[in-house]
């Protein structure tokens, strides 16, 4: 008995030292593939029919294009504040759903598993977005699969008015939306009015965030 329970704990240590072994490793590939982007993508002939300006401290950002030049200039041109947004989301989602370092890959493969389960409903011209976001900004594709996937992973109730008529001083119509996220998400720091020329759609504006597509309803 005493030589069968000195193999169990042998083996027993064997095993907690690979699991160790391999929780580091994929650790550190991990954080690689969430904070060493590769370079921005360099594609003068998408990039050009694109414009960047400001209008009272707010970055305005005219899209032209398909889904993929629309999220390729989104990134190329925004690509520092696209990497630092993915980066605070990222962060602040480590920090909400774990405490200890060992498990950020356990929430990164949830946020896997999420994206997952949802790209089967997401429509191609979106994901054509995400792709040509990802190549544009250099963040790499599954980190911005990640962060649009964590809204689905919190319920939040984002609260929106309008008034018009007497309700006004000069009978003007306001419509006001507010984003019932954290502050320490820290979106908030990337805010930016982007005009959509999309090819074969109605041209649009909204207010979102860079690194985030879609608008914000």
């Amino acid at each position: 008995r005493a030589g069968v329970r000195k193999s169990l704990r042998v083996a027993g240590a064997a095993f907690c030292g690979l699991v160790l072994i391999g929780g580091a490793s994929y650790i550190l590939i991990v954080r690689k593939t969430q904070l060493s982007p590769g370079a921005p993508g360099d594609r003068p002939d998408i990039t050009s029919k694109s414009v960047v300006s400001m209008f009272e401290g707010l970055k305005v950002v005219r899209l032209r294009g398909t889904p993929y030049e629309i999220g390729f200039q989104h990134g190329s041109l925004l690509a520092d504040d696209v990497r630092r947004m993915t980066e605070s989301v990222l962060e602040y989602g480590h920090r909400r759903l774990g405490r200890w370092r060992w498990t950020r890959p356990i929430i990164d493969a949830g946020l896997d598993w999420t994206w997952r389960r949802l790209e089967p409903f997401v429509p191609e011209r979106d994901r054509e977005e995400l792709r040509g976001l990802s190549d544009g900004s250099g963040v790499p594709l599954r980190v911005i699969q990640r962060i649009h996937a964590i809204p689905e992973l919190f319920s939040a109730g984002c609260s929106a008015w309008a008034a018009f008529g007497p309700a006004t001083r000069a009978g003007e119509f306001i419509q006001t939306r507010n984003l019932d996220w954290h502050i320490g998400v820290g979106v908030q720091e990337f805010p930016v009015l982007f005009v959509v020329e999309e090819e074969g759609n109605i041209p649009y504006a909204h207010i979102g965030y860079a690194g985030f597509t879609g608008v914000d309803t």
